[in-house]
């Protein structure tokens, strides 16, 4: 198995890849290079045995912060895959050892002799055990395993006493539009432990900020969903209160969206199994020109129209191309300059709300096999 987590990226970015503005999303933060002032330098010691590694094979021991990664140590590794290194943490945190394009990460809090006996094969890291250190190993179990989706949340869920570093690199593993009750949790934890760590710091602030921001929107999860009343392909008004009564996916797109087109067929095959179960799709397309550039047109209203009609087209052409066979297709072609995109805290796209049958957002920004499994859940739930 190659781990090539980028642990600060997922926590940074805590979403898919989408297509967005320039909005901000909830960050880490930066490491302003103030050590923890309670916290005096303490040595870290790692012996390992990786059977199947190359004699002479670079290895590095660093230290990962979300603007960089700071080396502590390097060495080779010797004829059996043996090698030794050492450093001095100046804070507890998130560690790595880099061999070739695997990564082995630690959880550290200084004073630690770990022992790392593992396996590689084919250049990749296949198996490590740490001894030393509960977190690490415990964090590298976890990757190994590829905890995700549910079975991370239910994890983190009985963790929130223990093992902070782990839980800290955990997080990052899940969107936090959907799963922001797991991040505060983590994020008390965090700060708990460390309330000097800079990293912790800036975590918790950007997280309160995020959390504050959420609850002024009118769509979040937990809420009832605002009515949606646009017009489709035919110019007919229709509204999404029209499918109470349904489980909807509300799903923000567009044509233009590289990663949108690509999970339509996967919300293809989902309404195709379950809607005759109750489900349907409320698709919302940010097709169309945004205020500024209309106006470059205002003097030229034939202009204008050959534009919007091209956008239209292309809009209608893409539910054709992706099969998107539900008939509720909306939109203002209005691009990002769209009221209801404003309104319900849009963006980047895709963007989605999943609503029980009474109309309360239930879970956001789910994909794939995560999204089925909560589609069947409430379809089926009484």
């Amino acid at each position: 198995m190659k781990i090539r987590i980028l642990f600060f990226v997922l926590i940074a970015s805590a979403l898919a890849i989408s297509c967005g503005t320039d909005a901000q999303k909830p960050e880490t933060g930066t490491e302003k290079g103030t050590a923890n002032t309670n916290f005096a330098a303490k040595p870290v010691k790692i012996t390992a045995n990786l059977k199947g590694l190359a004699q002479g094979q670079k290895i590095i021991f660093e230290k990962k912060t979300p603007q960089a990664s700071d080396m502590l140590d390097t060495t080779s590794s010797g004829a059996n895959g043996e090698f030794e290194l050492d450093g001095t943490i100046d804070h507890p945190g998130i560690y790595r050892i880099i061999v070739g394009s695997s990564f082995i990460w630690l959880a550290l809090e200084g004073d630690e002799t770990i022992k790392i006996n593992g396996s590689f094969e084919n250049n990749n890291l296949k198996t490590a055990e740490i001894e030393g250190s509960a977190m690490s190993q415990e964090m590298m179990r976890l990757l190994f395993a590829d905890i995700k989706g549910d079975e991370l949340v239910k994890y983190l869920d009985n963790h929130k006493n223990d093992q902070p570093l782990v839980n800290f690199f955990l997080i990052g593993r899940l969107d936090v539009n959907t799963y922001i009750k797991q991040y505060e949790q983590v994020k008390d934890q965090i700060v708990t432990a460390y309330p000097n760590w800079p990293t912790a710091q800036e975590f918790a602030r950007n997280i309160s900020d995020f959390s504050a921001k959420m609850k002024n929107q009118p769509a979040n999860v937990g809420v009832v969903c605002p009515d949606i009343k646009m017009k489709d392909p035919n110019n007919k008004e229709i509204s999404l209160s029209q499918l109470k009564g349904k489980v909807v996916l509300l799903d923000f797109w567009a044509s233009w969206c590289g990663p949108c087109r690509k999970e339509n067929p996967n919300v293809v095959a989902i309404y195709d199994k379950y809607n005759k179960q109750g489900f349907e799709v409320f698709s919302v397309s940010l097709d169309g020109l945004e205020d500024r550039t209309m106006m470059r047109f205002q003097n030229n209203p034939e202009a204008l129209k050959a534009q919007m009609d091209g956008q239209k087209k292309r809009w209608v052409d893409a539910i054709r191309e992706d099969k998107l066979k539900w008939p509720w297709h909306v939109s203002e072609l209005r691009s990002w300059s769209s009221n209801v995109a404003q309104q319900f805290g849009v963006n980047s796209i895709p963007k989605t709300f999943l609503l029980d049958r009474n109309g309360v957002i239930r879970y956001s920004n789910l994909r794939g096999a995560e999204l089925e499994a909560k589609v069947f859940e409430l379809v089926n739930s009484k």
